[in-house]
């Protein structure tokens, strides 16, 4: 039987309330991470932000677009919205009702919860709410591949 701690990765990038949407679209994009846990001066887990939580901050019903191509106009007033909004502070926009998983859950339970809930990855915490790490549906998936 497999556990959470056996395949977290430790190493998990976070950001502070503080930091821009400018600044967590570039993190996002740059690092290749969809999305990105809040936390506190002590790792406290405090949110979660996403490309989705991302995208419906600057564009409102950006998933109904899909159904239309855009116009020039929209075009830029998306631009125009996007410099309108690039300073404001991740605090605004997380999810604080985030989904997480603890290191001695059964990687089955966490798979699960990742299934459920629709999302790709899930913070790790300990008994005092700290990020101590991440575990992606990837991770398990590998997890499983490898085990004898």
């Amino acid at each position: 039987m497999f556990y959470v701690k056996q395949l977290m990765r430790p190493q998990v990038l976070t950001i502070k309330p503080q930091t821009t949407l400018s600044e967590v679209w570039q993190i996002l994009s740059k690092r290749h991470v969809h999305a990105l846990p809040v936390v506190d001066k002590n790792k406290i887990l405090l949110g979660i932000v996403s490309e989705e939580d991302v995208l419906e901050t600057l564009f409102p019903g950006y998933k109904e677009m899909s159904y239309g191509f855009p116009s020039t106009e929209d075009e830029e007033e998306m631009s125009d919205k996007l410099q309108e909004m690039r300073d404001v502070r991740a605090e605004k926009f997380m999810n604080v009702r985030v989904i997480f998983t603890k290191p001695n859950t059964n990687i089955m339970r966490a798979l699960s919860r990742m299934l459920v809930n629709r999302v790709r990855q899930l913070p790790v915490v300990n008994d005092e709410n700290q990020v101590i790490g991440i575990i992606s549906k990837a991770d398990i998936v590998r997890g499983l591949l490898k085990r004898k």
